[in-house]
């Protein structure tokens, strides 16, 4: 397994957090940025994605080709990601 850290700069247009290539990826993501950051599809919206509030934490498990993407409301935000492949 697979082992990797860092921060993820969330704009407000739908911001690529993780792609999962062969044999997935589990990505957890703690908001400390002080705004809400919205997490879903290439798509996703303020209205439609899941709400991270701010001071909370949300770990995902993706398949291959699988990504996931994150957005603010407005300017960005920091997010702390962590990322453990299978």
């Amino acid at each position: 397994m697979a082992l990797d850290s860092g921060l993820k700069a969330i704009a407000s247009t739908a911001t690529e957090i993780s792609f999962a290539s062969q044999g997935g990826l589990t990505v957890m993501i703690q908001n400390l940025s002080g705004v809400d950051v919205f997490l879903g599809d290439s798509g996703v919206t303020t209205s439609t994605g899941y709400k991270l509030a701010d001071g909370s934490s949300i770990s995902y498990d993706l398949l291959t080709d699988d990504s996931l993407y994150g957005i603010v409301a407005s300017g960005t935000a920091n997010v702390r990601v962590t990322w453990l492949g299978r």
